[in-house]
């Protein structure tokens, strides 16, 4: 029995084999210290606690890393998100709010003026300047 529990440890057991030592340790009639490999203090390999210490090193560097790459894009995307949001929304201006007719009198108004300018031909460079409100017309 001390032979199959060996390549049992080695993973060289078949699946009748590891079936027939798992009967075995549930009847109780395996020895419980070959069953849990320990047959004398076990000598632990020089180096591997620094290695182990350094492996978790690492992986904590590496998640508070990936933290932060996630925390800067979930800030630049809420950064996008606003901005286009500010660009593209439109608000009506404080101040005045003019009607339809209102706007077309002040558009013909700026026309009448602009075609008078043109018609007149006193001199060969002239300018006129048409201001109101937030419309400005200048002809040289």
């Amino acid at each position: 029995m001390e032979e199959v529990l060996k390549r049992y440890y080695k993973g060289e057991t078949t699946l009748a084999e590891e079936r027939e030592l798992r009967s075995a340790w549930q009847r109780g009639e395996l020895p419980g210290e070959p069953i849990l490999g320990l047959r004398g203090p076990m000598e632990i390999p020089e180096g591997l606690n620094e290695k182990l210490q350094r492996y978790i090193r690492q992986k904590r560097q590496r998640k508070i890393r990936q933290l932060w790459i996630t925390a800067g894009s979930i800030a630049a995307m809420a950064v996008l998100i606003l901005s286009f949001r500010e660009t593209f929304t439109t608000t009506p201006r404080p101040g005045i709010q003019l009607s339809d007719n209102l706007k077309k009198e002040r558009f013909e108004n700026a026309l009448r003026v602009l075609g008078n300018a043109l018609e007149d031909e006193k001199t060969p460079v002239q300018r006129v300047l048409y201001e109101d409100h937030n419309l400005i017309i200048a002809i040289e």
